[in-house]
């Protein structure tokens, strides 16, 4: 994203190393927020097609391939997870429809899903 990362070293008033603190890298940070939504999510269209639309934002904004290689992947997973559990084609329809509106965002002409 836009922002520098956060440096996992927190120095004191008096300009010594206090503490070293773990962070959170981009793709950690979209596994945590978005596998669970789409595990329980899977047979709810408003559901998944929402996270797609959330990722297609998070895509413009993805500075790094990883990046964008991350919130990709996890459209691909949303639109797997549509396709195996929703039954109405209308619904696998528009996910199909909010899917490729992520790959346009994340700039891959051929994406897998």
């Amino acid at each position: 994203m836009k922002r520098e990362p956060v440096s996992p070293y927190r120095i004191g008033a008096a300009g010594r190393l206090r503490v070293v603190a773990p962070t959170v890298g981009f793709e950690e940070m979209i596994d945590g927020a978005y596998n669970q939504l789409r595990t329980y999510g899977a047979t709810h269209v408003l559901v998944l097609t929402r996270i797609l639309e959330v990722l297609t934002v998070l895509a413009d904004e993805a500075t790094t391939r990883e990046q964008r290689a991350a919130v990709l992947r996890h459209g691909a997973m949303t639109l797997r997870a549509g396709r195996e559990h929703l039954s109405e084609p209308n619904d696998r329809s528009e996910l199909e429809r909010r899917y490729e509106a992520v790959v346009r965002a994340v700039g891959e002409r051929h994406a897998v899903a």
